[in-house]
């Protein structure tokens, strides 16, 4: 273990803006020199939306034309698809990740209180090809609602989905990892944290249980997934009883993935999960979140900003190592949820870049991605 590494901003920007593709939701792999990203509009699988991909040279200065990503779809109006790049392999392939609902919640009924059977997507892309070649995970195989996302990849190469959903209608959510030892073609499922209990629900005919994770690499080679619990299960003494915010939960993995610990409470609060957090040679780990844990988003939302959290103990405890409480062009933040789905992407040994959507403040429709440039010694 090597002593304290020292966080510092060297960068922060807006990444991407175009009032034309909504970038509220996005995710993105650095290939060679190339950013990979895919943008669309936030929601909770809502019909009539797209993934699109634009790509970049330049680390963000110059982007292409954002076209659609992944599988052509039949009914774009009333289907619902989400996908992104998710992983670069070491033979220079591009592998993808997503979710494809046939048809889409209507945003007048709500998300969370719809059982959404969601279908999974891998894509692939050779190096030095042009398109991606898709496959299909039908509802059912490991949960039926089945909401991918594209977790981290291993030192030895093994890659780590995360998951979550309901296995059966009438369940609360469960949450997990998918392995693959073979660049994402084949897919094992292993459960993180399960609690069936109904009484976690505010609402019983609403589900409820752990569901979006980060996961961590740990220097020691501990594997570590901060879990949000929602509802009561993680739920804050004195929040507002409308607000999702609860504080995370924890667990661990000495045997790359295939076991975890039972989930523990942590004290770290917030409503949305990063696939992977960065893991620092210290053996430290950091975490895009939201403090302190009396904040709930029914009292202002510019009372917190965006923390860059850090824990020195695998995930159990948290505080503040960064503070922004600003966007790049030094508006307020208007959505606190976007900024904690957000994507680390490796520069180097030392540097990466942690980029996330937001919506656009004063601007019904348009969206922008930010990025957080870090460097540690």
């Amino acid at each position: 273990m090597t002593d304290r590494c020292d966080l510092q901003v060297t960068d922060y920007r807006i990444l991407f803006d175009d009032d034309r593709y909504p970038a509220s939701g996005c995710s993105l792999v650095k290939s060679g020199e190339r950013l990979l990203m895919t943008v669309q509009r936030a929601s909770d699988a809502e019909r009539g939306i797209s993934s699109l991909l634009t790509q970049s040279d330049d680390l963000g200065a110059t982007w292409s034309e954002p076209s659609p990503f992944g599988p052509p779809l039949a009914n774009p109006d009333t289907e619902f698809q989400g996908v992104a790049p998710a992983h670069v392999l070491d033979d220079g392939t591009v592998v993808a990740c997503g979710i494809y609902l046939p048809k889409g919640f209507d945003r007048a009924s709500g998300g969370r209180g719809l059982y959404r059977p969601s279908e999974i997507l891998i894509g692939h892309r050779a190096a030095g090809a042009d398109e991606f070649s898709w496959s299909r995970i039908a509802a059912g195989t490991f949960l039926t609602e089945q909401f991918i996302a594209p977790g981290i990849a291993l030192p030895d190469g093994r890659l780590a989905f995360t998951v979550w959903g309901s296995a059966v209608r009438g369940d609360n959510w469960q949450c997990g990892v998918l392995l693959s030892d073979d660049g994402g073609r084949t897919l094992r499922y292993r459960q993180v944290g399960y609690e069936p209990d109904p009484a976690i629900r505010k609402d019983p005919e609403v589900m409820a249980g752990f569901n979006e994770q980060t996961l961590f690499a740990a220097a020691d080679g501990t594997l570590v997934s901060v879990i949000r619990g929602r509802d009561h299960l993680g739920g804050i003494a004195g929040s507002n009883p409308r607000s999702s915010d609860c504080l995370f939960f924890r667990a661990a993995s000495r045997d790359r993935g295939e076991t975890w610990s039972a989930p523990e409470p942590t004290d770290l609060p917030g409503t949305g999960a990063p696939a992977g957090g960065l893991a620092l040679p210290d053996g430290s780990l950091v975490l895009p979140a939201r403090l302190p844990s009396h904040w709930s988003r029914h009292r202002g939302h510019s009372f917190c900003g965006m923390h860059m959290a850090r824990s020195f103990d695998q995930g159990r405890t948290w505080s503040t190592d960064l503070l922004f409480d600003r966007t790049p062009d030094d508006e307020p933040y208007d959505n606190y949820y976007n900024a904690m789905n957000g994507t680390f992407v490796r520069l180097g040994d030392e540097e990466t870049m942690y980029v996330f959507g937001h919506f656009r403040p004063g601007s019904p429709a348009g969206h922008r991605a930010y990025a957080v440039h870090l460097r540690w010694d």
